[in-house]
C-alpha cells in the first residue's frame, strides 16, 4: 500500500508525506520485540476529525434562537476506552462492550443511536443501535485476525443532525483452539541394524498457532518400545536399544504431539512413524544340527552320497547366500558341494586302511563382511564280509591215538586251520569219517573229543545223539533206523521181566547211570510195533512214535510197553552192543552234532 500523509491544524496543512506498507504473511515476529499501545495515533486522528466536523458546522443565527427546539448540542461519550480484549473463543451472540453516550438536547434532538462506521473486517462484531451493546456476530479467530479497530458513531436526530465517534481498539486474546499440526501427514525412514546407540534416526516437527502455553508443543511416544525414543521438547527420534533385522525386522510407532495449555483441555495430534531395518551382513551361517556322524559301508560306491549339511543364514541379499567347504577331506577320500552342502564318496573307502575319519567343514556367507562357522562329522566306516578266501588246515591229514578205556571228553589231539582274510573266526566241525559219533570237535578250539566208548559191548550214547542218528537214517538206505533193547529196569534197577515205565523215568534214570557206577546203563527192546501193537520183527518208527504209543499203552491193557532195541550204533554207526538212548531227549535239546 502506499499512503500519503499530510497534517493539518483545522486551517492550515503541511506537505505530504508517502508511506509504503507491505503486507507479509508469516510466523508473528519474534517476541523480542514488544509493541505498545500509546494511543497517541487515535488522539491525533479524533482531533483531526473534531477540528473537520467543526469547520463544516453551519453559523446559529444570532438574531433569534429556539432553545426547545434547536439541535445545538453534539452527543457525547461517556468513559470510553481506547481499547479491549476479548477471547477468541467467545460465543455467537455473546457481549463485548457497552458504549455509553448522552445528549442534553431535548425530543429528538437528544435521542442517540449507535453504529460500527468502520473497521468491522470480517463483519464480526455487531452493535444495538439504539442501546450500543456491542455484540460477537462472527466467530473470533486470533489466528485470522488478533486485532480490530472499529470507529464507533453516535448519532442524534435532531436537524442538523450531529454525531460525534471514537475509535475503539479491540484485541482478541488467544484460547487453546487450535491443535498441533505435524508437518506430514506420516513419517517413514530406513535405518541400519548396527546403528550406535543414541543416533537421531528422525525429527517429527509439529506446530501449534495457538499463544504462549497453548502453543508449546510436547512429544512422546504412544508405541512402547525399548529399541527407540524421543525427545519431548525436540520431537528428536534417537535409538535406545539393540537392533536386529533378524529379529524385529520393522517398527510401527504411534507419535504424539501434545500442546501444554494451563486452562481448559490440552489438544494433541497423533501421527505414524514407520521405522523399516535395513539388513546388515552381521549373522555367521548356522549348522543346523551342531554337528554330524554318519556310519557308511566300506564298498559304497564313488559319489554316494554319505550326509547332507544344513545351515540357516537369516541375513539377506549375498549375506544370506552360502557356500560349503571342508577344511580336510581325508586326503580326497571326501567331497561336498558347494551349493547344496551334499558330502559324498570321493575315493574308495577301506576299512583295513582306516575306520574313522574325523572331518571339518566350513560354512560361509558372501556379504561383507565375509562371515563363516565350523562344523564337525564324525565319519565310521563300516567292515564288509569280502570273504575273498577260504580256511586251509596248516596240514593234510593229523595222526592221533586214544586208549580204548578212555573216558568221554577226553582230549585226542588239535588241529588248527587259518584264513588269509585277515581276523576271521574260523570254526570246525566233523563232517564225515568212521568216527562219526565216537569224537567230536570244539568248533571254537578245534579241539577233538571222545564222545562214546570204543570197546565191545554196550557203548554210551546221549538220547539226542541217537535221535539225531535216527533222523539221518530216514535219508541214508545203508543205515538201519535206530532201536534200543531195555536190559534193566528203569525204575527199579532190576532186570526181572518187562516192567511199565514211562519215558521220562527212563530218561532220568539214564541220566542217574552216568554218575552211578553201580548201575548199569538203560537200555530198551522193542517188544510191540509201535504202529501196529504186534512184536513181529524189527519196525521203522521215530522216537516221537514210540513215545506217542507208550502213552496210547497206559490205556490200553492188551498192549504191551514199547520197548525198543538198536540195530546199529548210533553215535560209532556200528552195531556191536547196545546203546544207553532216550525217546524225549531230542524235543528239548537245541545243540547240533556234526
Amino acid at each position: 500500500f502506499n499512503l500519503k500523509v499530510e497534517a493539518t491544524d483545522g486551517e492550515l496543512f503541511s506537505e505530504p508525506t508517502y508511506v509504503n506498507v507491505t503486507v507479509v504473511r508469516g510466523r508473528m515476529p519474534s517476541r523480542s520485540v514488544t509493541c505498545r499501545e500509546t494511543g497517541v495515533a487515535q488522539s491525533l486522528a479524533e482531533l483531526v476529525l473534531q477540528k473537520a466536523t467543526a469547520l463544516r458546522r453551519p453559523r446559529v443565527d444570532e438574531g433569534y434562537t429556539d432553545l426547545f427546539s434547536a439541535n445545538r448540542l453534539t452527543p457525547q461519550f461517556e468513559s470510553f476506552p481506547s481499547s479491549i480484549v476479548v477471547r477468541e473463543d467467545l460465543a455467537k451472540g455473546a457481549s463485548v462492550f457497552q458504549v455509553r453516550a448522552t445528549d442534553d438536547d431535548t425530543a429528538f434532538n437528544g435521542h442517540i443511536l449507535y453504529a460500527i462506521s468502520n473497521g468491522n473486517r470480517d463483519s464480526c462484531f455487531d452493535i444495538a443501535m439504539e442501546t450500543g451493546l456491542m455484540t460477537v456476530f462472527r466467530p473470533l479467530d486470533r489466528e485470522r485476525s488478533d486485532r480490530y479497530v472499529l470507529n464507533v458513531t453516535i448519532y442524534d436526530q435532531g436537524l442538523p443532525q450531529r454525531s460525534n465517534w471514537r475509535l475503539l481498539t479491540v484485541n482478541v486474546e488467544d484460547a487453546n483452539d487450535n491443535e498441533p499440526l505435524f508437518a506430514k501427514d506420516s513419517y517413514s525412514v530406513v535405518v541400519p541394524e548396527n546403528t550406535a546407540l543414541g543416533t537421531e534416526v528422525v525429527q517429527v516437527v509439529a506446530v501449534d498457532r495457538d499463544l504462549g502455553s497453548n502453543g508449546e508443543v510436547s512429544y512422546s511416544l504412544l508405541t512402547a518400545v525399548p529399541q527407540f525414543s524421543i525427545n519431548s521438547n525436540t520431537g528428536a527420534v534417537v535409538v535406545a536399544g539393540q537392533l536386529d533385522r533378524e529379529t524385529i525386522p520393522a517398527f510401527n510407532l504411534k507419535v504424539e504431539a501434545r500442546d501444554k495449555a494451563e486452562r481448559g483441555t490440552q489438544r494433541f495430534k497423533v501421527t505414524t512413524l514407520s521405522i523399516t531395518l535395513e539388513d546388515v551382513n552381521d549373522c555367521p551361517p548356522l549348522f543346523l544340527p551342531g554337528s554330524y556322524s554318519a556310519r557308511v559301508l566300506e564298498d559304497l560306491p564313488l559319489g554316494a552320497v554319505i550326509a547332507w549339511l544344513q545351515t540357516q543364514d537369516s541375513d539377506l541379499g549375498l549375506g544370506g547366500q552360502v557356500s560349503y567347504a571342508l577344511a580336510n577331506d581325508g586326503n580326497g577320500i571326501f567331497e561336498v558341494d558347494a551349493v547344496s552342502g551334499a558330502v559324498r564318496v570321493g575315493k574308495q573307502l577301506d576299512y583295513e586302511r582306516q575306520q574313522i575319519y574325523n572331518l571339518t567343514v566350513v560354512a560361509e556367507d558372501r556379504g561383507t563382511p565375509i562371515l563363516r562357522s565350523l562344523s564337525y562329522l564324525d565319519i565310521e566306516v563300516v567292515d564288509v564280509d569280502e570273504n575273498l578266501f577260504s580256511p586251509y588246515f596248516s596240514e593234510f591229514a593229523v595222526r592221533g591215538s586214544v586208549k580204548e578205556n578212555s573216558r568221554v571228553g577226553t582230549s585226542v589231539l588239535v588241529v588248527s586251520a587259518s584264513d588269509e582274510g585277515g581276523d576271521r573266526v574260523v570254526w570246525y566241525s566233523v563232517r564225515g569219517g568212521s568216527g562219526i559219533g565216537s569224537f567230536s570237535i570244539d568248533e571254537e578250539t578245534g579241539f577233538p573229543e571222545l564222545t562214546s566208548g570204543t570197546s565191545t559191548g554196550r557203548t554210551h550214547c546221549t538220547p539226542l545223539q541217537l535221535n539225531q542218528y535216527w533222523q539221518k537214517s530216514l535219508h541214508t538206505p545203508a543205515v538201519e533206523p535206530v532201536l534200543a533193547e531195555l536190559t534193566a529196569h528203569p525204575c527199579s534197577g532190576t532186570s526181572a521181566g518187562r516192567s511199565h515205565c514211562t519215558p521220562l523215568q527212563w530218561n532220568q534214570y539214564w541220566q542217574n547211570s552216568l554218575h552211578t557206577p553201580a548201575v548199569e546203563p538203560v537200555l530198551a527192546e522193542l517188544t510191540a510195533h509201535p504202529r501196529s501193537g504186534t512184536s513181529t520183527g524189527r519196525t521203522h518208527s521215530t522216537p516221537l512214535q514210540w513215545n506217542q504209543y507208550w502213552q496210547n499203552s497206559q490205556h490200553t491193557a492188551a498192549v504191551e510197553p514199547v520197548l525198543a532195541e538198536p540195530t546199529a550204533h548210533p553215535c560209532s554207526g556200528t552195531s556191536a552192543g547196545r546203546s544207553h538212548s532216550t525217546p524225549l531227549a531230542p524235543q528239548t535239546h537245541t545243540s547240533t552234532w556234526s
